[in-house]
């Protein structure tokens, strides 16, 4: 019965050590992300990139619904005149600020230029986008990412989001090199378990060979 019952516990351990495996290794890449993005951002005093696409978050919903609020944009650098129409490109408007917004017409008077209008907006931008102010074309839209990455680069995000999965790696390990050192002390007892009933049964055979 005790026996039945050891077998029908270790798939469940085995299951358990699986799942705490994979959060270790999710808790690890996501930590090396976070601190990679936000070094390189420090550094570079501009947005993070990566492979030469940058990471933008979007902070208002004038691209809504082909993007939310709070999503992470991932723009790559781009000729401006391989540009078209329905493109989505980001770029830096009059103010200095930067824009997310789809092109809707193209002039090519002298200089190259985009009309652009956000999708959630009546009106198209008050101004034509100079070639020279084009960062690049968005290619990919992941939603709350971007929420995430503005908060990793707060006190309090650099605390919960770094300092907080770096412990938990460390508990995580801890834990991992306590159950070793447990199994091998069980081993180290049985060893000396079984050296200790050999070496009865050698004493108790000579006794029977006297």
């Amino acid at each position: 019965m005790a026996s039945a019952n050891r077998n029908a516990i270790k798939p469940v351990q085995t299951i358990a050590k699986l799942i705490g495996n994979l959060i270790f290794i999710f808790l690890l890449v996501l930590l090396c992300a976070l601190v990679f993005l936000l070094v390189q951002s420090r550094i570079s005093g501009g947005p993070p990139t990566v492979s030469g696409y940058r990471l933008f978050a979007v902070l208002s919903g004038s691209m809504s619904p082909e993007f939310e609020t709070g999503s992470l944009v991932v723009v790559k650098p781009v000729d401006p005149a391989a540009l078209h129409v329905g493109d989505i490109i980001t770029f830096g408007n009059a103010d200095g600020q930067l824009v997310t917004h789809r092109i809707i017409g193209i002039e090519n008077d002298g200089d190259l230029s985009f009309i652009t209008k956000g999708d959630a907006n009546e009106v198209a931008d008050s101004e034509p986008v100079p070639a020279h102010r084009v960062v690049g074309m968005m290619v990919l839209a992941i939603p709350w990412l971007g929420r995430i990455l503005v908060f990793s680069q707060t006190k309090k995000g650099i605390l919960l989001m770094i300092a907080i999965p770096s412990l938990l790696i460390l508990v995580l390990e801890a834990r991992s090199l306590w159950r070793f050192a447990a199994e091998e002390d069980k081993k180290r007892a049985a060893q000396a378990e079984q050296g200790e009933s050999t070496q009865a049964e050698k004493a108790e055979q000579s006794l029977f060979s006297d």
